[in-house]
Order: structure tokens, then C-alpha cells, then sequence
């Protein structure tokens, strides 16, 4: 097939990390795979060239989500995609998000390419301040064949206004290390990956910290516009000497056979890479109960689920896993065991089926 992967740009973040990942599982099984950022380029677009995955760009100005509420831009963009497609004519498009979704789904349709998949990455909540965001999520779905999507919890948000449109939920990809962690030695080291951002929840583990009879020690791994206010915290907390702030690493997946668990306390979630990372490394996972974390962390067995913004259960979670070293590594062997569900082959493998169904089901229609 030829499939086309559309986003808004190739910046480093979730969706877009996960979007290079499909491409280069789908190129591997013998597809003809383009990605193009809509809006510009970004640091991943040499990882997919190196990769032999052609990066289509059409806008040679600054990338940046705003853009899309600029008539001018988004009218040279749709216009410069169609003639592209006139070209290509591909078998199946995936427009990313709703920046990307609102010009490359009626471009396609316009098109006539018969598989239009929306892939829904998170929840409507977590997508806010966007004009006229409802009006345009119903006419990009009633011009869909599919939604894709990582969690159901996002697949059946009613805030998306998907109406009848089929649905599918594919999961997110992960890398499986060879190398595992061992998460029962001691002393124990706790990590929590995420962009330095407010709903990630990382003044709620600062917290919980210092309600332990006894503190581990702690690597927060991320960057963001919460970083004075993180540093500002740990400083006033007490936490200098058991817990570091780490904002300069590249890839915090190699990293993590170093720890004894994972953390993510966040009060919004689609599915969370760092969560999948953690349990594929063999890391027991401490996570609230949010959006998609409950269907990839089975509470009491890989992990253990707090609700959010609860401190002090986030602080018996973290007390019990770190003073039980046989539970820490039940649930890391466990973890792992589910997070091979979860390989970029099996997530092609899924996302191609969902795509050929809702091409079946369009024919009888």
C-alpha cells in the first residue's frame, strides 16, 4: 500500500515520536510510506531520512501548532497537499491530531483516496483554546472512513464528536530492549519521564516525597515550562540530596535499566509513552488512574494506580513498592511480559487491519 502519515510538524514529543516509529514498522513490512508535517520539519526528520522514509514538507516557514488559525497558511498548505496527492495517489492517509486532521482529511476526500483515518492520540480535554474546535472534529469525521486511536478512553470521548464514524484502537508502539532492568536490588532509584508541564503532576510526586518515613532517590527526566517552578520545589521541599532534575537527556528510554521503578503521576493521559518504556524495560509502574494508563497498567500486578492528585496515596504506592524488592520485580517481569503485546510489529500489524476493515466497509456501503 502507499500510506501517507500526516501531523502538524516532526518536533520531539509523543505523537510525533510514535508517528516516526509507525512509519518505519509499516516501511519494513514492504509498505510505500511518506510523512508529512504539515506546518514544517523538526528534529525528527533526519531519524526517518536516515531510515529511507521520505519526509514530504510543504511549508518553508517556521513550524508551530498557531499556524493552522492563519487562513493564508492553511489555504497554501491544503493547496500545495492536493497537488502532491494528484501525484502520489495514495491507497490511505492518517491525518495526527486535530491541527492536521482539519486539512488533510478534506484534502483527501477532495482526493479520492479511499482510506481516511483520523488517529485520535489523546483526549478532547487535553486540546484547549482551539476556535471552533467541535464544528470542525464533526465535518473531519463524517469525512473519515476510520478513527484510530491508542487508548479507548480517548476512541470514545464523547468531546471529540465522532459520531457513527468505525473505530479502532491500535495501541501505541514500543521498543522491546534486549537488555531488561532489575528492579528488586537495592537501594532503590525511582524515575519519572515527561515534559516539565503542569498536568504532569510533578509537584504531586515532590510531595508525596516528603511524606516517606524514608525518601528514594529520584530522577526527574523531562523539560518544560515547569522547570523553575520543579527546581523551586525541590529546593524548598528539601530534596536536593534524593532528587535530580535532568533536562538535557535525548533518549531517557536507554536510561532506564538504571531504576527500580517508574513514576507518572499525571491528571490527564492519552496513552503514555514513558509508561509503556518503563514496563518493556521491566519497571514496576506507579501511575493515576487516568484516560488510557488503566488499560496498559493492570493495577496489583504491573503496577499500581493512585487517583490523581491524591498525595498520600501516591506516597503508600511508592512506600510499598520500595520496601517489597520481590513485588518490584513481579510486577517489572510482568510489565514486560504485557508491554511485548505492544511491539511496533504487532501495532502495524493492527493498524493495517484497521485500515483494510474500514476499506471493506466503505465498499458495501
Amino acid at each position: 500500500m502507499r500510506i501517507d502519515l500526516v501531523i502538524g510538524s516532526l518536533e520531539v514529543g509523543g505523537a510525533e515520536r510514535q508517528i516516526v516509529g509507525l512509519a518505519q514498522s509499516l516501511a519494513e513490512a514492504n509498505h510505500d510510506v511518506s510523512v508529512i508535517p504539515l506546518f514544517g520539519g523538526g528534529p525528527l526528520t533526519q531519524l526517518l531520512e536516515e531510515c529511507g522514509i521520505p519526509v514530504v514538507l510543504l511549508n518553508n516557514r517556521p513550524s508551530g501548532r498557531r499556524r493552522i488559525t492563519r487562513l493564508g497558511v492553511g489555504l497554501r498548505v491544503a493547496r500545495r497537499l492536493f497537488q502532491y496527492w494528484q501525484r502520489r495517489k495514495p491507497d490511505a492517509i492518517q491525518a495526527w491530531l486535530i491541527q492536521a486532521q482539519i486539512i488533510a482529511i478534506p484534502v483527501a476526500t477532495t482526493s479520492r483516496i479511499p482510506i481516511r483515518a483520523m488517529a485520535v492520540r489523546n483526549l478532547s480535554t487535553s486540546v484547549r483554546g482551539f476556535p471552533m474546535r467541535d464544528t470542525a472534529q464533526r465535518l473531519v469525521s463524517r469525512l473519515s472512513t476510520v478513527a484510530l486511536s491508542n487508548s479507548r478512553a480517548a476512541l470514545f470521548d464523547e468531546g471529540w464528536h465522532l459520531g457513527g464514524l468505525p473505530r479502532a484502537v491500535v495501541g501505541n508502539g514500543v521498543d522491546i530492549p534486549v537488555q531488561t532492568a532489575t528492579p528488586d536490588l537495592q537501594p532503590t532509584r525511582g524515575v519519572m519521564v515527561a515534559n516539565l508541564r503542569p498536568h504532569k503532576g510533578h509537584l504531586d510526586l515532590l510531595q508525596a516525597l516528603i511524606e516517606l518515613d524514608t525518601c528514594p532517590d529520584v530522577d526527574l527526566i523531562g523539560s518544560g515550562v515547569m522547570e523553575d517552578k520543579v527546581r523551586s520545589a525541590i529546593t524548598r521541599l528539601g530534596l536536593t540530596d534524593k532528587v535530580r532534575l535532568l533536562t538535557e537527556v535525548s533518549n531517557a528510554s536507554s536510561m532506564l535499566d538504571d531504576y527500580s521503578f517508574s513514576v507518572l503521576p499525571s491528571y490527564f493521559e492519552g496513552i503514555p509513552n514513558s509508561v509503556l518504556e518503563s514496563m518493556a524495560a521491566g519497571l514496576p509502574v506507579i501511575a493515576t488512574r487516568v484516560g488510557g494508563v488503566p488499560e496498559i497498567v493492570e493495577d496489583g500486578v504491573t503496577g499500581l494506580l493512585v487517583p490523581p492528585g491524591d498525595t498520600e496515596a501516591l506516597a503508600r504506592a511508592i512506600a510499598l513498592l520500595t520496601t517489597d524488592p520481590s513485588l518490584r520485580a513481579s510486577m517489572g517481569q510482568a510489565g514486560r511480559e504485557a508491554a511485548a503485546q505492544h511491539s511496533w510489529q504487532e501495532v502495524a500489524k493492527r493498524n493495517l487491519a484497521a485500515m483494510h476493515d474500514s476499506k471493506e466497509l466503505s465498499s458495501r456501503g
